[in-house]
């Protein structure tokens, strides 16, 4: 009876660790898509103006677009995106030569 008492702890404790190790996973993966999700919304919002500031841009006569200063801030918006995303490039190859 101690003998059976004793093999199923052993096992119930490594189920346990099993277990542990398991919801750990599932909870960093969950945090990796709630970050995905909440960056993905941020865009998506962005973006949404974005038509917003095409469509004012389309509809304002061309004897007034020079009033129209928001395609100028989108795209000193994009152009500062492309220089992120560059320089992020820029040093992640030097970080993966040392590797």
């Amino acid at each position: 009876m101690v003998a059976i008492s004793t093999i199923f702890r052993r096992s119930t404790c490594v189920l346990l660790r099993t277990l542990n190790s398991l919801v750990k996973s599932l909870a960093a993966g969950l945090s990796r898509s709630k970050a995905s999700m909440d960056r993905l919304k941020i865009d998506a919002a962005q973006e949404l103006l974005n038509v917003e500031i095409a469509q004012r841009t389309r509809d304002t006569p061309p004897a007034l677009q020079y009033e129209n200063v928001a395609p100028y801030a989108y795209f000193e918006r994009l152009a500062a995106g492309f220089e992120a995303q560059v320089r992020m490039s820029c040093s992640i190859d030097p970080t993966a030569r040392l590797m």
